[in-house]
């Protein structure tokens, strides 16, 4: 029981990282019935970390570009 809800707080939380970590130690066959779910919550995840990485500009890269001549 008390596994469950932990699941259900790093599920609600967005914690996807806990949410692994008690996908891999789940008691008994928890990890069996979170198969259902885990692969949704691995997409959810990535496109947090995914956008994340998004720049948050609009200056293209690079700005610009010379050759520095001696």
């Amino acid at each position: 029981m008390e596994h469950a809800l932990s699941v259900q707080r790093a599920q609600a939380l967005g914690n996807y990282h806990k949410l692994g970590d008690l996908y891999m130690n789940a008691p008994n066959m928890g990890a069996y019935i979170m198969d259902h779910f885990i692969d949704r919550e691995r997409v959810k995840g990535l496109m947090v970390v995914t956008k994340a990485y998004v720049p948050l500009t609009s200056i293209p890269y690079p700005l610009v570009h010379r050759s520095f001549e001696f």
